[in-house]
């Protein structure tokens, strides 16, 4: 359905925005012939940005395991503004004792465990309030989902994201774009133009 509430992907008015979800909804609804009663929510907008990011911890029993991943992940978040709320974490690479083991270290031995991420962020407020629009529609929220990468997900190869791949995706208010190399998310970002700019010029 059209949205009246939004603009470059911030929300102006709640009331709107609120009312444009619901319609939403009920058209998915008669249409799929089901009931919604939950739903991740995709965000893109000017606010949100990626940085790279990186953390070190030892390695607690010699062999890298599940527990000591998590724990040098949750490192790399630790430096966040307060202003911002972490949307996704996607890991680039992971060395042990400065050696690469590149998506899954588990298993391997070594005293240090580091991993090298992409931090995606957004304004907190801005979040919360779409949060509370969704919520308002009558739809319990599961999850942020950083729309330009669900993007990717959905119409990238695997060949593609290890060979090198950039996905443009130009909505309404805002243009998305991801590049993705040797199967790892590398840069993201949100521009402020889209194709309604483009129609009214």
């Amino acid at each position: 359905v059209p949205s009246s509430g939004m603009e470059a992907g911030v929300i102006k008015n709640v009331g709107r925005t609120s009312e444009d979800i619901a319609a939403a909804v009920r058209e998915a609804e008669q249409m799929a012939g089901i009931k919604i009663h939950s739903a991740w929510v995709s965000m893109s907008a000017e606010h949100i940005e990626s940085r790279a990011n990186s953390a070190r911890g030892k390695i607690a029993h010699h062999e890298v395991d599940a527990e000591d991943v998590q724990r040098v992940l949750d490192q790399t978040q630790a430096q966040r503004s307060t202003s911002d709320t972490i949307i996704a974490t996607f890991p680039n690479e992971y060395l042990v004792d400065e050696h690469s083991a590149r998506h899954d270290p588990r298993g391997m031995c070594g005293g240090v465990l580091e991993a090298r991420v992409q931090l995606v962020s957004g304004d907190r407020m801005n979040i919360q309030t779409m949060v509370k629009c969704v919520k308002s529609a009558g739809i319990e929220v599961e999850g942020i989902v950083f729309s330009p990468f669900a993007s990717a997900e959905a119409c990238l190869h695997e060949d593609e994201e290890e060979l090198g791949v950039a996905v443009v995706d130009i909505g309404a208010g805002v243009t998305d774009v991801v590049i993705r190399h040797e199967g790892a998310l590398v840069h993201t970002a949100v521009l402020p133009l889209g194709g309604q700019f483009i129609t009214q010029d």
